[in-house]
């Protein structure tokens, strides 16, 4: 299976900083864009996980969560809003990364979404 992740980030160094931590640690094939660009990125390839920075979308979150779901992605939101690391308002099951964030942080945060999609079938 390919995996492959769609970072969304208002700051391109933060989505550089994501997207060169992923290509080091694991197997995983990575596109950048910007809030503006998400629907596009949606539509013209699939993805695994997208990884998705919750402040940049104000009132259209649940719209661009609804847009990821539909496309068959996983989700994790990137905050810098410390107040929503028990989860982000309306979307509590999706996991949270508080910018900034360790290496380590992002890494078992994608293993732990990745690890479903990698187990043998039984």
């Amino acid at each position: 299976m390919n995996t492959r992740v769609l970072i969304i980030d208002r700051t391109y160094l933060v989505a550089m900083d994501v997207e060169n931590i992923l290509k080091s640690s694991m197997a995983c094939d990575v596109s950048i864009g910007t809030p503006e660009s998400l629907e596009d990125h949606l539509r013209d390839q699939s993805y695994t996980a997208v990884i998705l920075e919750s402040d940049a979308f104000g009132t259209a979150l649940a719209e661009a969560v609804n847009a990821i779901l539909m496309a068959g992605a996983a989700l994790i939101f990137l905050t810098t809003n410390s107040a929503f690391m028990g989860g982000i308002p309306g979307q509590e099951r999706y996991p949270v990364l508080l910018k900034p964030f360790s290496d380590h942080q992002l890494k078992t945060i994608v293993a732990g979404l990745f690890a479903p999609l990698s187990a043998p079938a039984a």
